[in-house]
């Protein structure tokens, strides 16, 4: 994790660098909503109801270069995510109801770039999302045949997910004020979150199988930044 962060200061601290028309520092703090995309080669497919957006939060700091029409602007933060699905089976004529809760923690590093419209009171941002898990836990609750079992786990890094993850996409960016800003932003992974997943099935007693799992967070944000 120190090389991460090591990372994420030196590129926050080149950025400060650049020489621009403008230089805006800040806060930033907002609402974030999450779900993610599980896949399986069981082929899962979940419909909204049963996975949720996911409430979480983000905070942190940034740094805002204006060149002109065109601008940088770089972020550290850390934010919690997470994300609730539930699907029903029925194998081997035995009803299966699983519920899982996966929750996150991370420190990310935003990288948009910033094209300034509307006399500079609006910007379309466009960027990637380079994001480090600091840790992740799953509440899994299986009911069979109106059976309940309940576990909690804190995920492994490396073993049950992957630590280091990237997002690309965009919003835009009002300008309230001098000082006030309210960004609208839209990321999807590229990469998946979790290495591997465990299926559980019936018939004579449980059987546990790991399978690959494709899992990618769909994130929108909404934070209100004051800026310097």
């Amino acid at each position: 994790m120190k090389r991460y962060l090591l990372f994420f200061a030196i590129i926050f601290i080149v950025c400060q660098g650049i020489k621009a028309q403008e230089f805006h520092y800040g806060i930033i703090a907002g609402p974030t909503f999450n779900r993610m995309t599980l896949d399986t080669e069981y082929h899962i497919n979940l419909d909204e109801e049963r996975n949720p957006l996911y409430l979480g939060f983000k905070i942190g700091i940034f740094g805002e270069n204006k060149f002109k029409m065109l601008g940088v602007q770089y972020e550290l933060s850390y934010d919690q995510l997470g994300s609730r699905m539930q699907w029903d089976e029925e194998i081997f004529n035995t009803p299966i109801m699983q519920t899982k809760e996966f929750f996150f923690q991370r420190i990310s590093l935003d990288l948009l770039g910033k094209i300034y419209i509307l006399n500079d009171y609006l910007s379309i941002d466009f960027g990637v999302e380079p994001t480090y898990i600091i840790s992740a836990t799953k509440d899994e609750d299986i009911t069979i045949d109106n059976r309940s079992d309940k576990n909690k786990t804190t995920l492994k890094k490396g073993n049950d997910y992957s630590p280091f993850n990237i997002a690309v996409g965009g919003g835009i960016c009002t300008y309230i004020s001098q000082n006030i800003t309210l960004s609208l932003r839209y990321m999807l992974e590229l990469t998946n979150t979790l290495q591997k997943e465990t299926i559980s099935i019936t018939d004579t007693g449980i059987v546990n199988n790991t399978i690959k799992t494709l899992s990618k967070n769909r994130t929108f944000y909404i934070m209100l930044g004051w800026r310097f």
